[in-house]
């Protein structure tokens, strides 16, 4: 209704106009959809594939998170496990898949379990 207010309607047809409020709507829906997905995910960071630092010393494959990224092993009904020593960003690339799943419109849950032996089970699921 913005542009009502701003009077840029003028010089557009009722069909581009009906467009123009269809796309704004369906825009909206969507962004409140990833957000309610967010939210509902439980991640306990912000985290994003973007993000990771992909430094020489974290022995990190780029090329892997990109595949990873695609979340085809989802429809692949594959699981992936990552694994690494105390401290080097496992939690933090989990939330970021989940982001990731999040983003292109998947329920997404994250848990993460510390035992009594100090290990730590890192659980992320996606489906739709």
């Amino acid at each position: 209704m913005q542009h009502l207010k701003d009077n840029r309607i003028a010089g557009i047809t009722a069909d581009e106009y009906l467009a123009l409020l269809t796309d704004h709507q369906w825009e909206d829906r969507h962004n409140r959809k990833i957000e309610r997905l967010l939210k509902q995910a439980g991640f306990k960071q912000q985290a994003s594939l973007a993000d990771i630092n992909y430094s020489q010393n974290r022995n990190l494959d780029k090329n892997m998170f990109a595949r990873l990224g695609s979340l085809d092993f989802i429809t692949r009904k594959e699981n992936i496990i990552l694994t690494g020593a105390s401290g080097v960003g496992k939690s933090y690339l989990a939330q970021a898949l989940g982001h990731q799943g999040c983003m292109m419109e998947y329920k997404t849950i994250y848990t993460g379990l510390a035992t009594k032996s100090g290990t730590l089970f890192l659980r992320l699921m996606l489906h739709y």
